[in-house]
C-alpha cells in the first residue's frame, strides 16, 4: 500500500529533466534516490506525465535562432563570465580568511587539549598515588582491627576468669557456711572466734581494695576499647594514635594479667588459711553466739561485694 507523500509534479519533472541532461534515464529508483522520499508508484506516475509531456514538446516545431541572437547571446555570456569570475574570486579571499580562522581555532583547540591531557595525566597519578595511600591505610587499619579482635577476645576471657573466680567465692562462702555449723558444738573458743573475727576483718578489706582496682582496670579497659572503635575510623594520623593507645592497652592487660595471678595467689592463700582456721575451730567451741553473729555480718557483706563484681 503506496503510503502519501508531499512530492510534487513539478519537482519530479525537475530531477528528471536535470538526470535526462546528464544522459541518464530517469527511472522511479533515480529520482527517488534524488529527492530522498515519495513512493514508487507514485513517482513512476509522475514520470509517465513528464515523458507524456516530453512527447508533446518534441512534436512542436521550434524555428530557428536568429544570427543577431548569437551576437547578444555571446556578448550576455561574456559579462556573465566576468561577473561570476569576480563573485568567485570575492569568495576565494573570503573562503581563504574563513580557512585562516579556523586554522587559528584549530591551533589554540589543539593547544588546550593538549593543556587538558596534560591535566588528566597529573590527575590520573595522583588517583593512583590518592588509592596507594588509601590501600596502605585500609591494610594497617585491618590490622589494628585484629589485634583489637584478639584483644577483645582476651578481654571477654578475663571477664569469664573474673567470673570464675567469683564463683569461687561463693563456693568458699558456702564452705565456710558449713563450718560454723561446726560453732553449734564449740562453746570454748570465745576469744580465739574473736581473734579470727579481726584477722577476716582485715582480709575482707584487703580483698575489697583489691576488687574496687580490679573493677577501675575493666572500666578503664572498656573505656579504651571504646575509644579505639571511634578511632578506626579516622585518618592515618589517627591511626597511629590508635596504634600507641593500643600498646598503653596491652599494657593494662599484661597489669590485669598479673593481678589475677596475684589474686589467684592470694585465693590460694586464703584457702590454706582458711584451712588452718578450721583446724583452730575444732578446738574452739565455746563460741556459739558470736560465731553466729559473725556469720550473718560475713554474709551479707560477701553478698554486696559479690554485687559489685562485673557480670
Amino acid at each position: 500500500m503506496a503510503r502519501n507523500t508531499e512530492l510534487t509534479q513539478e519537482q519530479v519533472n525537475n530531477v528528471a529533466d536535470e538526470l535526462n541532461s546528464k544522459g541518464t534515464k530517469p527511472s522511479p529508483n533515480n529520482v527517488r534516490e534524488v529527492l530522498g522520499s515519495g513512493s514508487f508508484s507514485t513517482i513512476k506516475q509522475m514520470l509517465d506525465v513528464w515523458k507524456e509531456k516530453l512527447k508533446e514538446e518534441e512534436s512542436v516545431f521550434v524555428p530557428e535562432t536568429p544570427e543577431f541572437a548569437y551576437h547578444h547571446v555571446d556578448k550576455l555570456h561574456k559579462e556573465l563570465y566576468l561577473h561570476n569570475r569576480r563573485l568567485l574570486d570575492s569568495e576565494r579571499q573570503q573562503l581563504q580568511l574563513t580557512r585562516q580562522e579556523l586554522e587559528a581555532e584549530k591551533s589554540e583547540m589543539m593547544a588546550e587539549i593538549n593543556k587538558l591531557e596534560d591535566s588528566i595525566i597529573a590527575l590520573k597519578g595522583e588517583v593512583d598515588k590518592k588509592d596507594g595511600e588509601l590501600n596502605h591505610t585500609k591494610a594497617d587499619l585491618e590490622k589494628t582491627q585484629s589485634k583489637l579482635d584478639d584483644l577483645t577476645g582476651q578481654f571477654n576471657a578475663q571477664k569469664v576468669e573474673i567470673a570464675t573466680l567469683t564463683e569461687r567465692e561463693k563456693q568458699q562462702t558456702r564452705h565456710l557456711n558449713e563450718k560454723d555449723a561446726l560453732l553449734n558444738e564449740r562453746e570454748l573458743a570465745l576469744k580465739q572466734a574473736e581473734l579470727i573475727k579481726q584477722e577476716l576483718e582485715s582480709d575482707k578489706a584487703g580483698m575489697k581494695i583489691e576488687i574496687n582496682n580490679l573493677e577501675e582496670s575493666i572500666a578503664g579497659v572498656k573505656r579504651d576499647c571504646d575509644k579505639k572503635d571511634v578511632e578506626l575510623n579516622l585518618t592515618k594520623t589517627d591511626l597511629e594514635k590508635t596504634q600507641s593507645k593500643l600498646g598503653d592497652l596491652t599494657g593494662q592487660f599484661n597489669a590485669q594479667k598479673v593481678e589475677i595471678a596475684t589474686l589467684t595467689e592470694r585465693e590460694k592463700q586464703q584457702a590454706l588459711h582458711l584451712n588452718e582456721k578450721e583446724a583452730m575451730l575444732n578446738e574452739r567451741e565455746l563460741a556459739l553466739k558470736q560465731a553466729e553473729k559473725i556469720e550473718e555480718s560475713l554474709n551479707k557483706q560477701i553478698k554486696e561485694l559479690s554485687k559489685k563484681l562485673p557480670k
